[in-house]
């Protein structure tokens, strides 16, 4: 990890450690980007918690959305930041992470950069979601949350932080629903000079903000799937690379082609099968 510092802390950070009034959590989504923190916190350190792997997953009110998650893993860690904040400001955090439970984080298997205090509770919130990820369901992730979460993490990680992100997150092979001119996440954050552009990606389809549907029974929708709709925003509104298999054509692609070769596998069963089978 690195050791530049990137926020100051508050200076009686110590001190109200010594008074028990100080609470951390991990942040590994949007939390990981200071501009989405609306309480004022007292310190936040890059950090990596091991036995946790994060995915996106469909929002339990509304499928056709997704949010980002955690989920116990032991073969896993995730990176993000431990933000230090007052006991106090603890229920308004819970109430910006309506949906999620909050758990208790192993110390033992956290390892937080330059930690200014120690011996302080650290939680992480898990989402209350099934197994399901957000690419089985073709859950929609809001690209304005994509956006503070990804300018996050380029900012306190670079573009190497920012890839493994990317890399060992799972549920990303879904729709992008393009809402950048009228953001609908609540806590959205200004990209700065040439971020939009540096961070797109190439060949991915995004989906429009004004589409009724996300589950394919819109003729719309439908059309885009196919790369036939004349409106399409195509990748304009991209905002990162995420990865190949996000393409929707290419996805789309691969999904014809396996159900071709299960079509060509039932035929020849059928073929093969005796007459009196039939």
């Amino acid at each position: 990890m690195q050791n530049d510092v990137f926020h100051e802390d508050h200076p009686e950070l110590a001190d109200l450690a010594a008074q028990n009034r100080v609470v951390a959590y991990f942040g590994y989504g949007s939390l990981v980007n200071p501009r989405t923190l609306r309480t004022k916190f007292l310190g936040i350190r890059r950090a990596e918690a091991a036995g946790w792997r994060r995915f996106w997953l469909p929002q339990a009110a509304n499928e056709e959305m997704s949010l980002l998650s955690v989920k116990p893993d032991e073969d896993a860690a995730v990176h993000g930041v431990v933000v230090y904040d007052l006991v106090e400001h603890l229920p308004a955090v819970d109430e910006r992470e309506a949906g999620y439970a909050r758990r208790i984080v192993d110390l033992s298997r956290l390892e937080i950069e330059n930690p200014p205090v120690k011996g302080i509770p650290v939680y992480i919130y898990e989402a209350d979601a099934g197994t399901a990820t957000a690419a089985d369901r073709q859950s929609a992730i809001l690209q304005s949350y994509l956006d503070a979460v990804m300018q996050g993490f380029r900012m306190l990680y670079g573009e190497a932080g920012l890839s493994r992100f990317v890399e060992e997150t799972y549920g990303f092979e879904t729709q992008l629903l393009a809402d950048r001119p009228s953001p609908r996440y609540p806590r959205p954050v200004a990209l700065e000079g040439g971020e939009a552009e540096a961070l797109r990606p190439a060949g991915c389809r995004t989906r429009g903000p004004n589409r009724r549907s996300l589950n394919g029974r819109d003729e719309r929708i439908r059309a885009i799937r196919r790369g036939t709709a004349a409106d399409d925003p195509g990748c304009d509104q991209c905002p990162i690379v995420i990865r190949a298999s996000f393409c929707h054509g290419e996805l789309n692609a691969r999904r014809r082609a396996a159900r071709m070769a299960v079509a060509v596998g039932m035929i020849a069963s059928r073929a093969a099968a005796p007459d009196a089978g039939r």
